[in-house]
């Protein structure tokens, strides 16, 4: 939509160029909050892996 709207010069140059910076800059934060998600994630996952075997190994009497 972007490329298009350049070629048929409904934006000039700088225009393009600040449209283009501001779809990077959003396309990496996605990216960023996507990888910290995985991260937290995994993080989760072995914490409650580790609850449970602490869990199992030290039975409430």
């Amino acid at each position: 939509m972007l490329s298009e709207a350049y070629k048929d010069e409904m934006i000039d140059d700088d225009e393009f160029i600040a449209l283009a910076t501001i779809q990077i800059e959003q396309n990496n934060f996605v990216t960023i909050s996507y990888e910290q998600q995985i991260v937290f994630n995994e993080a989760k996952n072995q914490f409650v892996e580790s609850w449970e075997k602490y869990q199992n190994e030290n039975p409430v009497l």
